[in-house]
């Protein structure tokens, strides 16, 4: 379907817009639908939502203890990539409406690289002492 992403984070249909993958993203429960995000087929770097409600893909893994019984649970970058760690961990969609989720959490984040962390930091959605980075991320 073809869409016009905009700079707010919010999507729009638009005929002569970019190919893109869709999805419905459900709330704390795993059930409840909230919004719709969707990403550019040619560049999943470029996502956003439908109705601006959800500011997290995966908010059930961020409040549930279990997902932080392994270690750190995983921040993906893009929706693309959280839905190719099957659904595991979440991705950040606003990062100005997160903080309050991400730093009552009850466990640690792993971030995609030192970057992400960086970034996500410095957006104010998540708290500089509940991310971990992986190794291989810091060499790179």
């Amino acid at each position: 379907m073809p869409l016009e992403f905009y700079d707010d984070g919010e999507i729009g249909f638009d005929e002569l817009g970019e190919p893109a993958f869709a999805f419905v993203v459900t709330g704390e429960n795993a059930e409840t639908e909230t919004d719709v995000v969707a990403f550019a087929v040619r560049n999943p770097e470029i996502f956003g939502t439908l109705l601006g409600q959800a500011a997290l893909c995966g908010v059930a893994a961020i409040t549930n203890p279990a997902s932080f019984c392994g270690g750190p649970c995983p921040l993906w970058r893009t929706p693309l990539r959280w839905l190719q760690a099957d659904c595991q961990g979440a991705v950040v969609l606003d990062p100005g409406r997160v903080y309050p989720v991400l730093a009552a959490a009850p466990g640690k984040f792993v971030c995609e690289s030192w970057d992400h962390a960086d970034g996500l930091v410095k957006a104010g959605a998540v708290p500089k002492f509940k991310i971990v980075i992986p190794r291989l991320a810091r060499a790179a």
